[in-house]
């Protein structure tokens, strides 16, 4: 579920949240480039479209290159691309992107799986599986990820395990913003979108020069909402070494290998205390009371995490590769323990990953064809069930559940058929299985259950027309629709709150004027009105009953915005 202004369906509870916290702000950088060179970054008139689909130039394994000659599954989203999305927030990637789930979680945290991997608690003790960056700057915890996509140049989806380049936890993948480059020349954009619902929205940013071409400051503002705390207390100190590195063996063949060691101390401590019915409120915490849980423990793991690959260029627009890597995430506490038993630490996950593809730019470009074929070997999964006690209560589970095999296939066409109309095609294919999943009394229930976040199928097919006026601007209009099979949203594989497949369809219809100046945009999104569910929780063991939470209804929004 996304949280901009729509109200919820019935069911469902309404959040706060972050998703501006990581773009407000201002961003201060002292610059020693050339003016001329800044100037080439400033904005611009929109030139006409090109007749070939549009080149991205990326930065996936830290240095700028082409999307096509990067030997990795990776999806990059350009400025355009994201506003032909209707992209608000990062949720409105999923479904261009194969094997992809990312929605809100119950407490604002980013909900994100990348081929079967992720981590679908929302307490702060539990790591991600799927690292959020923005501008290399890494968000150490799922709470406040979910977030607005604005000023964004381009947002790159690495998929795969990226702890010899990346940061830690990134076992499933990496999701990464770059926000658009600081220029010399002083300008902005700013936007408001009104909607059904009573939806308002208002956002703008502004680059500033301060001292000719060497000081900058930009700032980007958009919504701002807040964090909910914990009673516990969980400190982490991590020590990574990694790099990764490419030698060419020949002018068309390529070995990159990378390594990384990490190692990784959590000091975990949680207490908790009995008041008085009397005892005013707010409770000092330091008031006389009973004190029902007093926990003090740490440990450390460590861990080598290889990577290995090949690429090779059949022709300079078609590559090929293969690679292996291994990932690696912390383990930890389960932050729900009321006893020392509770609280004893689980170990971290690890995935072998196996991956080949290929990469190819056809037809005088007017074709982007990129597949990729996986195979993940998954130990250790770290999940988190809700049971019942001893005592017939409400009781959390947070173990390592076993292990799972994942494998599947992805495929991302773009094609340019004739100049102004671009097509899209996604597939993503998940073969994903439990081999072992030790539940509670250790008995297996591999069988009894499904990945979480693992549709086998989703496909999406979308296209864009643009008509260009010529003195008069441009309109451009664009549909797309995108199918997901059935999803087990929970641990528990409840059949309640399993969403059987579903497809949603979106459209939009914009005019930009001359030059590019100004912009009125007006769409849809969830068009059919379709209901399903993203996220759940099972509490039928204990507490009798299973909640669900449902994704946006239909949806209309029209958008003004301007440059200068």
């Amino acid at each position: 579920m996304r949280t901009t202004g729509w109200p919820r369906r019935a069911g469902t509870r309404a959040r706060s949240t972050m998703a501006a916290a990581a773009l407000a702000g201002v961003a201060a950088s002292a610059l020693g480039a050339a003016p001329a060179a800044a100037q080439e970054q400033a904005p611009a008139a929109r030139p006409a479209e090109p007749a070939g689909v549009e080149e991205i130039v990326v930065s996936a394994r830290r240095r700028d290159e082409r999307l096509q000659d990067v030997p990795a599954a990776v999806t990059a989203f350009s400025s355009d691309t994201l506003r032909n999305l209707q992209a608000g927030s990062i949720g409105d990637i999923e479904s261009a992107t194969p094997n992809l789930t990312i929605h809100v979680g119950d407490a604002s945290n980013a909900v994100i799986y990348m081929r079967g991997v992720g981590q679908i608690d929302s307490l702060a003790f539990a790591d991600p599986g799927v690292g959020v960056y923005v501008d290399d700057v890494y968000l150490g915890r799922a709470q406040g990820a979910f977030l607005d996509v604005y000023d964004v140049d381009r947002i790159e989806v690495l998929r795969g395990p990226q702890g010899t380049l990346y940061g830690r936890n990134t076992i499933g993948g990496a999701v990464k913003f770059v926000s658009k480059p600081l220029t010399d020349a002083f300008g902005g954009e700013a936007e408001a979108t009104v909607g059904d619902y009573g939806l308002f929205q208002a956002k703008a940013s502004v680059n500033a020069p301060l001292v000719g071409d060497r000081l900058i400051a930009k700032a980007a503002v958009a919504r701002i909402g807040l964090v909910t705390g914990s009673l516990n207390d969980q400190t982490n100190v991590s020590y990574a070494v990694y790099g990764q590195g490419a030698y060419k063996l020949t002018d068309r063949l390529s070995l990159t290998a990378g390594l990384r060691y990490t190692y990784e101390n959590k000091d975990f401590s949680r207490s908790q205390k009995y008041f008085a019915a009397t005892t005013p409120f707010p409770v000092p915490y330091g008031a006389p009371g009973l004190l029902a849980t007093d926990i003090s423990t740490s440990h450390d793991w460590a861990s080598w995490s290889p990577k290995l690959g090949l690429d090779f260029h059949w022709t300079p627009d078609v590559l090929a590769y293969a690679s292996v890597s291994r990932g690696f995430k912390s383990g930890g506490f389960d932050g729900r323990a009321n006893d020392a038993a509770g609280a004893k630490p689980y170990n971290p996950e690890t995935l072998w990953a196996y991956e080949v593809g290929i990469k190819s730019t056809l037809f005088e470009r007017r074709l982007t064809a990129n597949a990729a074929l996986f195979w993940n070997d998954y130990r250790d999964l770290q999940l988190s069930s809700f049971v019942a006690d001893a005592h017939g209560g409400f009781a959390a589970l947070f173990t390592n559940a076993g292990q799972a095999t994942m494998r599947g296939a992805e495929l991302e066409l773009v094609a340019r058929p004739v100049r102004g109309l671009t097509l899209n095609l996604v597939t993503g294919y998940l073969d994903g299985r439990y081999d072992r999943y030790i539940g509670p009394g250790g008995v297996d229930i591999s069988r009894q259950r499904k990945l979480v976040n693992a549709p086998r199928w989703d496909v999406k097919l979308g296209g864009t027309y643009r008509f260009d006026l010529g003195e008069r601007g441009a309109i451009t209009v664009g549909a797309d629709a995108g199918y997901r099979s059935k999803t087990y949203p929970t641990v528990s594989s409840s059949e309640v709150l399993a969403q059987k497949g579903y497809t949603l369809v979106n459209a939009f219809a914009r005019y930009d004027s001359p030059g590019a100046k100004w912009w009125l945009q007006v769409g849809g999104k969830n068009l059919t009105d379709r209901r399903y569910i993203n996220q759940g929780f099972d509490l039928s063991d204990s507490l009798g009953y299973q909640l669900a939470y449902y994704g946006d209804p239909r949806t209309v929004s029209a958008t003004l915005g301007v440059r200068f």
